[in-house]
């Protein structure tokens, strides 16, 4: 089925097609004069993948749910975290409320303690660090801190993380710095932070085929960071701070330990990369650090 023909089954816009290609939510066939051919499977995908956006879902959720060998397990899963989400919207909201006409600030203080209990540990770090230092922490780990506190190992960890933290020497950031870490941060959402993982998967599943697939583009990347101007920009300038900053104060004896024990996520990821790192190493030995 031609690119018209399914704009018309599915009332979708070749823009939203291309979309959700460049997303690999779908991926049609092309024809030798270079048309998509899209078959009775893929308008099938495309007809869920508007259900799933028309429920609210975001693209990373479509796509873990596209490739679900559980759906119904999985879609009682979003299901869930969506009511969570809207339960906590609406316990906040009604705080306020008491708080407005009723409640004393000790009341609402108890209320609202009760209620961070769901909150993300993504959320209670931007909270407990304000401004340009918790954002540039968020945009290196908040990949792996989207859950909650579920058991005392977690607890003791992110206690002695908000304490290393809040020890460490301030991170001084100039105005370019600052302007860097906004306009990431504008770009790099909820969204686009979990669709990186999906990048490690294909990594560590089979490194080799991604390896013979990329390595032009990761040989041009290593090239580039020799140069002047790649040295001189302000990403490499805050990624040499951060580590510099971090690795004076314990950071691989101490933080990355207490981060495996937060994170199951993050403790998957350590261990997969340590693994692609050394094999990338065998292909490249000139690249002679990985960031954890």
């Amino acid at each position: 089925m031609k690119t018209k023909d399914v704009c018309k089954v599915t009332g979708l816009t070749r823009k939203a097609l291309q979309y959700y290609k460049q997303e690999n939510l779908i991926d049609p066939d092309v024809s030798d004069n270079g048309y998509r051919e899209f078959s009775d499977e893929d308008v099938k995908k495309l007809k869920r993948i508007t259900i799933y956006r028309k429920f609210g879902l975001s693209t990373s959720e479509i796509y873990e749910l596209l490739n679900s060998t559980n759906l119904k397990q999985d879609l009682m899963t979003v299901l869930k975290s969506k009511q969570l989400e809207l339960e906590k919207k609406e316990k906040i909201q009604d705080v306020f409320l008491q708080y407005i006409y009723n409640d004393t600030e000790e009341e609402t203080w108890k209320k609202l303690s009760s209620i961070d209990k769901t909150t993300s540990i993504k959320e209670k770090i931007l909270f407990s660090f304000p401004g340009y230092y918790g954002r540039y922490f968020a945009l290196h780990f908040g990949q792996f801190l989207d859950i909650t506190i579920n058991t005392p190992q977690q607890q003791q960890a992110y206690e002695f993380i908000i304490e290393f933290l809040d020890n460490m020497e301030p991170i001084v950031f100039d105005d370019e710095m600052k302007k860097e870490i906004e306009e990431v941060s504008k770009v790099m959402d909820d969204d686009k932070i979990k669709d990186m993982l999906h990048v490690y998967d294909e990594v560590f599943d089979d490194f080799e085929s991604y390896y013979d697939k990329n390595k032009e583009m990761l040989q041009e990347y290593q090239n580039f960071k020799q140069t002047q101007e790649f040295k001189e920009s302000t990403g490499n300038r805050l990624m040499k701070l951060f580590k510099e900053t971090f690795s004076t104060n314990g950071y691989y004896d101490e933080f990355l330990p207490a981060m495996r024990r937060l994170s199951p996520l993050y403790e998957t990821y350590y261990q997969n990369l340590l693994e692609a790192s050394d094999k990338l190493l065998e292909k490249m030995p000139e690249i002679k650090d990985s960031t954890l």
